[in-house]
């Protein structure tokens, strides 16, 4: 990846079997794509496809939320690249996206405890940690 400017397009059925395939040496956890009702993005770098995320309730716990103003995100880096450094700026630029397309009052995620990567990035990113919902944390992005 040459630097921390990513943008986004709208995954293709392609891309989204490829994502699906991406396995992390540390986290059990397949990529959260191509699930009904969801609007899933592709993340490019330059010419590179380095991750991508998805919105929609997927990402959502119900007694944490109003549904009618909070949008659930999931996201994801490509493992070959994971550790290197840009996870804040990729998830700004993922809560960019969500907050700029849907309008949210908040962004909601979750997170395995057993993924502390994604978890640190998050709440670099300004991400807030409001609860535990069974194995994962429940985080909220407030706008």
């Amino acid at each position: 990846m040459d630097g921390p400017g990513f943008s986004f397009r709208p995954m293709t059925k392609e891309e989204t079997a490829a994502i699906r395939q991406w396995q992390y040496d540390d986290v059990d956890e397949e990529p959260a794509v191509g699930l009904p009702g969801h609007d899933d993005f592709t993340a490019i770098s330059g010419d590179e496809v380095v991750g991508y995320c998805s919105f929609g309730k997927r990402a959502m716990v119900p007694h944490y939320l109003d549904e009618e103003h909070f949008v659930g995100v999931a996201w994801g880096v490509r493992p070959a690249i994971v550790g290197g450094g840009h996870g804040r700026k990729f998830l700004e630029a993922i809560v960019t996206l969500g907050s700029e397309r849907y309008q949210p009052r908040r962004l909601q995620a979750v997170i395995k405890q057993s993924n502390p990567r994604s978890l640190r990035a998050a709440k670099k990113a300004g991400f807030l940690v409001v609860g535990e919902a069974g194995d994962r944390f429940v985080l909220q992005m407030p706008h």
